[in-house]
């Protein structure tokens, strides 16, 4: 995120829009349920361990998890924008 604005601002629009074009997938998985439920999940998913959401709040179903478990494993197997 930092990058695409500093390259806004430098005026390189170009690589501005491939930024928001790599992160834009992302940050729709992260609002897809309510939060911090994806999150927590994505941060779990790749090692980082903290946990469930406690109630009101629930898990992610089968077919949101497998959705997010193949978002990241694209992001991980992707080559650096920049």
């Amino acid at each position: 995120m930092q990058q695409m604005l500093n390259a806004l601002h430098n005026g390189d629009v170009a690589f501005a829009s491939r930024m928001h074009g790599y992160i834009v997938p992302f940050m729709n998985a992260m609002f897809s349920a309510p939060s911090p439920t994806p999150v927590k999940e994505a941060l779990n998913q790749i090692g980082v361990s903290v946990g469930g959401v406690r109630l009101p709040l629930i898990p992610l179903n089968d077919t949101e998890r497998a959705s997010l478990t193949q978002l990241i494993n694209e992001y991980r197997s992707r080559e650096d924008v920049g």
